[in-house]
């Protein structure tokens, strides 16, 4: 739905960019996941969804298509030279309580798989596996008076075994609120934790990273956004900026969006 994209209302195309920062030669050529073209149906589900690397170069395209109860039955996945790589096909349980999905090249060979279990609407456990079929994710979610309270993932090494945990709680309206992550043993993992917070309209506002290897309440790092909205509401413009607990001034770095809304059509005059 549009709403995961952060957007309401009637849209159609949603263009999004995020400004270019040289990272390593190897990593810019990797996908943004800031950067990327959606096509919606009226109803806000995706159709098409175009992907770029960092250096604003075609990534992939992934087209979408639904049954009659709005639920994804198969993803046909494009390289980045427009030739079919991969397709995705979806099936569920009776009761809609558990789906599953597979992924496999042109030439039928399987490439990945997974297995979502549901508690009525709520997703309760994801499970994604290597071709070969072993867990390659594990992620099961906690609620509280209906709501998200928390998430625990767990990856495993390509050998078996884990790998890391992630560990992700949630604030009284289901966002994310703080996540950090611990190695095999329970130790810190070294990727930091972070804590988030909301604008009045819902939208991330700030994000407090701190050393996981400390006690320490100041954080090490600070990023703060701003955003500039159409007359729908949605934002076409957020400025980032960043520093580091030892910069003396801010980075910034902006992300611009273009959005094309549907058209209602207007009754016809009664004659």
């Amino acid at each position: 739905m549009n709403e995961n994209y952060e957007v309401e209302g009637r849209v159609r195309r949603l263009r999004q960019r995020r400004e270019y920062r040289p990272i390593t030669p190897e990593i810019d050529r990797h996908r943004d996941l800031e950067s990327f073209d959606i096509e919606f149906s009226p109803e806000g589900l995706v159709q098409e969804l175009t992907a770029y690397n960092y250096l604003g170069e075609l990534d992939c395209r992934e087209v979408c298509s639904y049954d009659v109860e709005q639920r994804l039955t198969g993803t046909l996945k494009y390289d980045s030279r427009g030739n079919l790589a991969a397709v995705m096909s979806y099936e569920y349980s009776d009761g809609g309580g558990r789906a599953e999905w597979s992924e496999r090249s042109i030439a039928g060979n399987l490439l990945a798989s997974g297995v979502e279990e549901y508690r009525g609407k709520d997703l309760i456990s994801i499970a994604r596996f290597r071709a070969n079929g072993l867990l390659f994710l594990q992620k099961k979610f906690e609620y509280a008076e209906e709501r998200l309270a928390k998430s625990v993932s767990v990856y495993y090494r390509v050998e078996g075994g884990v790998g890391e945990r992630s560990i992700s709680t949630y604030d009284s309206n289901g966002r994310l609120a703080e996540t950090y992550g611990l190695t095999p043993d329970g130790d810190a993992l070294g990727d930091g934790l972070y804590r988030y917070e909301y604008d009045a309209e819902g939208r991330k506002s700030r994000v407090l990273s701190f050393n996981d290897f400390s006690e320490s309440d100041i954080p090490n790092h600070i990023s703060e956004f701003i955003y500039r909205c159409d007359e729908n509401g949605n934002w076409i413009e957020r400025r980032e900026l960043s520093a580091f607990e030892s910069d003396d001034c801010w980075n910034e770095r902006v992300t611009l969006r273009e959005i094309l809304y549907y058209v209602r059509s207007r009754p016809s005059a009664r004659i």
